[in-house]
């Protein structure tokens, strides 16, 4: 009983309105901006400096596994692969891929082949978000 009494909250304040100058989000729009469409409210969620980042650190990640895990077996069977092939993602991809990922929650295919999602030839891909 006393580990749960120290994980709880320690907030304490009455106020559930968070502040315009409170509010750190940084996002795209504007404080009386109206949010008219999907991609509107993308970034309200999503700002151009958290895709970024996000992009960044998802090329770094490549680069270490690729020197931590491919290399050394290239090293070690002195015969070059290219088995591993990786294109740095940037942020259009990395809006499409999240666009995707919220189109197969919305539409509930989260049991459908990632390669289903990317096929431009299926009929539920008529659904545009970028």
């Amino acid at each position: 009983d006393s580990d749960f009494l120290a994980t709880e909250s320690d907030d304490t304040s009455n106020s559930e309105h968070i502040s315009e100058e409170s509010d750190l989000s940084n996002s795209d729009f504007e404080h009386g901006d109206v949010v008219t469409t999907i991609l509107d409210a993308f970034k309200l969620f999503f700002t151009n400096e958290m895709l970024e980042l996000i992009v960044l650190h998802t090329n770094l990640y490549d680069k270490r596994y690729y020197d931590k895990k491919i290399r050394p077996r290239q090293d070690s069977n002195n015969v070059r692969s290219d088995s591993h092939f990786w294109k740095p993602v940037d942020r259009i991809e990395l809006k499409s891929f999240i666009g995707l990922l919220i189109q197969s929650g919305v539409h509930r295919s989260n049991h459908e082949l990632l390669n289903d999602l990317w096929d431009i030839r299926q009929k539920n891909y008529s659904c545009r978000f970028f």
